[in-house]
C-alpha cells in the first residue's frame, strides 16, 4: 500500500519543512509514502528552497506550475504526478499527528475498497490567529448514514467541505475525472462530487491532522476573489445535481445551504475588518453575486417568507435580501445586535435534572404537531461512568449547536426557545438543579407515570455527582434547588444531602416537592429558617376522591403534616390543586376549600394546575379554574397563582370569552375576585421571563390595561425594554407607590411575593385577583 501526500504551496518557505517532516517521520516498512509538493509559481525562492530539501528527504518530489492557478490547480498537478494508491492533501503550514498514517493503514487493511476515508483534526496550540467557531469535526456520525442523508447534510453545511481531513482513492478520482477547479474555495464542489459519486466510505474518529490557524491564510482572509470562488463552487454543485437528475430531490437543502453560506460570509466580512468602506464594498459584491446565482438557477429568494422558526443565518439572509449601499449603517447595527445571539432556553444553559438512569436538560412539556414533546434527555443508560459533569456539559453544548442548525428534533416547536445572548451552556454555573434521582414513592397518582413511582434507584452516585459540581464551583450561587422523585423524603440520603446543600448554598432555598405523607423534622427546621419550602398536591376535597387520584386514603394525615410544616412559616408551603375529570365538580372544589379552612392553611400559597397530557384547556375547565381561584381568594388564601401548564395550554382570551367567565362568576357571587379593566388604569409588572411573556401575550387583561413599567432585580436586564416598556429595579416601586403590581411569573411567583414583602412594600398594591 502506498500513500501520496500532496502539498500545494505559494510562498510557503517559512512553514513547509515542518509539514514535510511530519510526514517523513512516519515512514514505515508496512507501507510506502511519497510527498508531492507543487509550487504555484511563488514569487520568492520557495521552489529553490524545496529543491534543496529533496536532498534531505528522500521521499520528497517537487514540481512547479507554469502559471499561478490557486491551490486547486496545484493539487490537480499533484494527483497526476503522484503514484500512491491513496491520496492525502496537506496545506503547507499544517502537519499530521504522529501515528496518523499507521491509523489510516490499519483502517484500510480492514476495508480496502473505500473511495474516501474521513478523519478528525485539531488546531495547533501555537496558532497565531483568533479562532472562530468550533474545533474538530462533529460530522463524522453523519458520514455513516445513507447516501441521501449524507448529500442533504453536505448541502446544509453540516459536513466539513475541506479536503485536507480526508483520504482519497486515487483510482476512484481518475476514473470519475474528479478535479479541482481554478481559484480558491475549490474544495467545496470537489468534496461534493466525491460524496455524490462515491459508493464506499469509512471514518476514523481519531485526530490525525493539526491545523495551523495563522493570520493571512486563505481561511482567515476574505476578498471578492473568495466570494467568486465560493459561489463558483455552489454553481458547480448545482450543475452536478442537474446532470445527475437529482436537483428536484435536493432543491430545498441546496437553497438552505446557499442561505447558510451567504449568512456566514456576511458574518466573516464583519469579523475580519472594521473598515466600513471595505465592508460596504464586499457586501455590495456579495449581494450582486447571490442574486446572479439565484437568477442562473431560476430560483425565487422568498424561501423564508412562510417559515415560523428561523435560524440566525436565515434571519441574516432575510435582512440581506433588501440590502443597498444607502442602508449600510442600518445593516451594520443589525449585525452588531445579532452577532452574539442564538436560539436557546434557560434550562439548556442553566439547568440539570437528575433522574434515576438519565439526566435531562429540561422538565418542560408541550405539544407540537399533535405530539407531546419535552423532557429532553442528555444522558441515559445503566453505565454509571457516563454520568459525569463533563459529559453533561458536552451534551448541552452539542444540543445548543444542533438547535441553531435546526437539527434538534427533540426541541422542535418548543415555545421556550428564545433568540438571545446566551453565551456557553453552564458558563455561569448551574442555576436550576432538580433531584429526581429515584422513583420510589408511597403513592401512585393517576396522572403520574412509572417514571416517578416505578421504584427505580439511581444508577450513579448522587453524592459523588454533587461533589463534582462543588469542585467546579458550579452550585455555590445556585438560586434554585428542587427535590422531586419519586417521593424525595423516602431516600435514605435525603436528610444528608439536604444538609450538605444547606451548608453549600449561599442564597438558594431548597424546594421540596413532597406528598407530605412522611413528616421530616430536619425539613421543618429548614422551612422555619426560611431555607426551604415545600410543594404538595392535594387535588381533592374528599377522602374518596383523594384515594381515587393519589392511591391512598390518608388526606387527613397529609393535611396535618402540612399544618405542622407551615406552623411558623406558612409562606414556605405551596398547596397544589391539579384539575382532572374527577375532581373539578363544584362540590369537590368546595370541600377542598373547606379543608383549607379546617386545617388553617389559608396563609399558605396555592398553585392551580392542569393535566399536562391535555394539549389545550377546554372552556368548561377554565370556568372551574376561575371558580377554584376566586373561592380560595374569598376564603382569605394569601397568594394564588396559575402555573405554566395552564398558561401554555390556554388559548388567547378574547373579550367575548372574558365576559362569559365574568357572568359565570357573577352567578356564583365571585365576580369581585377577578381583575377587570375598570378596576385598574396603570399597572406595574414584576417579571420579564418566559412566563411573563406568555401571560402578556395570552391574557385579555393586559391587552386592555396600560403597563407603566416592568420590574426585574437582575442587573443585566435593568434599563432594557420588554414589550416596549422599560425594565426597572425593584426600588422603582417606591417612587410609584400608588400603582398596583402584578407578579408576572408562575413557579417563582410565591418567592417574588415574599421578596416584595421583605422590601417592605405595600402588599395591598399586589394584584391578587384572578388575571385572565
Amino acid at each position: 500500500m502506498k500513500f501520496s501526500v500532496i502539498i500545494p504551496t505559494y510562498k510557503g518557505k517559512t512553514f513547509i519543512e515542518d509539514s514535510i517532516k511530519s510526514v517523513f517521520l512516519q515512514k514505515s516498512h508496512l507501507f510506502d509514502i511519497e510527498i508531492v509538493v507543487v509550487d504555484d509559481c511563488s514569487t520568492d525562492d520557495t521552489f529553490e528552497y524545496l529543491t534543496q530539501l529533496t536532498g534531505k528527504y528522500d521521499i520528497l518530489k517537487v514540481f512547479k506550475q507554469d502559471k499561478n492557478g490557486g491551490p486547486g490547480m496545484a493539487r490537480n498537478r499533484g494527483i497526476i504526478e503522484s503514484s500512491g494508491d491513496y491520496l492525502f492533501f496537506l496545506d503547507d503550514d499544517d502537519i499530521f499527528n504522529e501515528g496518523a498514517f499507521q491509523e489510516v493503514y490499519n483502517s484500510l487493511n480492514l476495508k480496502s475498497d473505500v473511495n474516501v476515508l474521513y478523519f478528525n483534526w485539531e488546531y495547533d496550540k501555537k496558532s497565531s490567529a483568533k479562532i472562530y467557531g468550533y474545533e474538530g469535526r462533529d460530522d463524522l456520525p453523519l458520514l455513516e448514514r445513507s447516501k441521501k442523508e449524507i448529500i442533504e447534510s453536505y448541502l446544509l453545511n453540516k459536513i466539513d467541505c475541506s479536503v485536507i481531513y480526508s483520504v482519497f482513492n486515487r483510482e476512484f478520482l481518475l476514473e470519475n475525472n474528479i478535479k479541482f477547479r481554478e481559484g480558491i474555495h475549490e474544495d467545496i464542489d470537489f468534496m461534493f462530487e466525491i460524496i455524490v459519486r462515491s459508493n464506499s466510505s469509512s471514518i476514523i474518529e481519531k485526530t490525525l491532522y493539526v491545523k495551523n490557524n495563522r493570520e493571512n491564510s486563505i481561511v482567515n482572509s476574505f476578498s471578492q476573489k473568495h466570494i467568486l470562488g465560493y459561489y463558483g463552487g455552489l454553481s458547480k454543485m448545482y450543475n452536478l445535481l442537474v446532470a445527475t437528475n437529482n436537483y428536484k430531490n435536493f432543491e430545498e437543502p441546496f437553497i438552505k445551504g446557499v442561505i447558510n453560506i451567504t449568512a456566514s460570509r456576511i458574518m466573516r466580512i464583519f469579523n475580519l475588518t472594521e473598515d466600513d468602506i471595505i465592508r460596504e464594498e464586499m457586501l455590495s459584491y456579495l449581494f450582486q453575486t447571490v442574486n446572479e446565482l439565484f437568477n442562473s438557477i431560476e430560483q425565487d429568494n422568498d424561501y423564508l417568507s412562510a417559515k415560523e422558526f428561523k435560524t440566525k443565518y436565515e434571519m441574516i439572509f432575510e435582512r440581506f435580501l433588501s440590502y443597498s449601499k444607502e442602508e449600510y449603517n442600518d445593516f451594520k447595527l443589525f449585525m452588531d445586535d445579532i452577532k452574539d445571539k442564538f436560539w436557546s432556553c434557560f434550562d439548556l444553559h442553566n439547568s440539570i435534572f437528575l433522574a434515576p438512569d438519565e439526566i435531562r436538560t429540561c422538565c418542560k412539556r408541550y405539544f407540537h404537531k399533535d405530539e407531546l414533546k419535552g423532557d429532553v434527555v442528555l444522558l441515559k443508560g445503566d453505565d454509571k461512568e457516563i454520568f459525569t459533569y463533563e459529559n453533561i456539559l458536552n451534551k448541552k453544548i452539542n444540543l445548543f449547536k444542533e438547535i441553531n442548525r435546526e437539527n434538534a428534533s427533540e426541541c422542535e416547536g418548543c415555545p421556550f426557545l428564545k433568540f438571545d445572548k446566551w453565551g456557553t451552556p453552564l458558563e455561569n454555573g448551574i442555576k436550576y438543579l432538580s433531584f429526581e434521582y429515584h422513583s420510589v414513592c408511597n403513592m401512585k397518582c393517576t396522572y403520574c407515570s412509572d417514571t416517578y413511582y416505578g421504584g427505580k434507584k439511581s444508577v450513579y452516585d448522587i453524592e459523588k455527582m454533587i461533589d463534582s459540581f462543588k469542585e467546579r464551583e458550579k452550585i455555590s450561587n445556585i438560586p434554585y434547588v428542587i427535590w422531586g422523585g419519586g417521593e424525595p423524603t423516602l431516600d435514605k440520603s435525603f436528610v444528608k444531602i439536604l444538609k450538605i446543600l444547606d451548608s453549600t448554598l449561599d442564597t438558594a432555598k431548597q424546594r421540596v416537592i413532597t406528598n407530605a405523607v412522611k413528616f421530616v423534622p430536619e425539613l421543618k427546621e429548614l422551612i422555619d429558617k426560611n431555607k426551604a419550602y415545600i410543594v404538595t398536591s392535594i387535588d381533592a376535597g374528599t377522602v374518596d376522591t383523594f384515594k381515587s387520584i393519589r392511591g391512598i386514603s390518608q388526606i387527613d394525615k397529609v393535611l396535618n403534616n402540612l399544618k405542622a410544616y407551615s406552623k411558623d412559616n406558612q409562606h414556605n408551603v405551596i398547596i397544589k390543586y391539579l384539575l382532572l375529570d374527577n375532581n373539578k365538580s363544584f362540590e369537590e372544589i368546595g370541600e377542598f376549600v373547606d379543608l383549607i379552612n379546617k386545617y388553617e392553611l389559608n396563609g399558605c400559597n396555592f398553585q392551580i394546575s392542569y393535566n399536562f397530557k391535555s394539549d389545550i384547556i377546554k372552556y368548561e375547565d377554565l370556568e372551574k379554574m376561575a371558580y377554584l381561584y376566586c373561592l380560595l381568594l374569598k376564603n382569605r388564601a394569601e397568594f394564588i397563582f396559575l402555573d405554566d401548564l395552564i398558561w401554555q395550554r390556554l388559548q388567547d382570551i378574547n373579550s367575548e370569552q372574558f365576559e362569559s367567565i365574568l357572568l359565570f362568576l357573577e352567578k356564583h357571587e365571585l365576580s369581585a375576585y377577578i381583575a377587570k379593566k375598570s378596576d385598574y388604569s396603570n399597572v406595574i409588572i414584576w417579571g420579564t421571563g418566559a412566563q411573563a411573556d406568555l401571560i402578556m401575550r395570552k391574557s385579555h387583561f393586559f391587552k386592555n390595561v396600560l403597563i407603566d413599567f416592568f420590574v426585574d432585580p437582575r442587573k443585566e436586564v435593568i434599563g432594557k425594554e420588554f414589550f416596549n416598556k422599560t425594565i426597572k429595579s425593584p426600588d422603582s416601586i417606591v417612587n410609584n407607590s400608588t400603582l398596583p403590581v402584578f407578579i408576572g411569573a408562575v413557579q417563582s411567583a410565591p418567592l417574588i411575593y415574599q421578596q416584595y414583602k421583605e422590601y417592605g412594600y405595600d402588599t395591598n398594591l399586589i394584584i391578587k385577583k384572578l388575571v385572565l
